[in-house]
């Protein structure tokens, strides 16, 4: 028993690990940037700030182990199109 203990301790130390390089990859994609002509600033740091937590809340309703970024920067991203911003390029 001493030895089987200590693989499944093993395997669970290795799959941790792959997890978290994993999440470190998911967490360095970067959040697309836009713009919008007639924009003030006031009015982009505004409505970038409401589409963040547009994002932000549709993430809380995912259930447990999903594409939590994913899912914010889509909702972002459709959120900042829907104000008339476009990404940059």
């Amino acid at each position: 028993m001493g030895c089987d203990h200590f693989a499944t301790n093993r395997e669970m130390t290795v799959r941790k690990v792959l997890v978290l390089v994993l999440l470190a990859g998911c967490a360095s994609v970067p959040q697309p940037t836009f713009e919008r002509g007639a924009a003030t600033d006031k009015q982009f740091t505004q409505d970038d700030a409401a589409c963040d937590l547009e994002g932000l809340k549709a993430r809380a309703a995912l259930p447990p182990m999903s594409d939590y970024e994913g899912m914010h920067r889509r909702v972002y991203g459709a959120c900042m199109r829907a104000k008339g911003y476009a990404a940059a390029k």
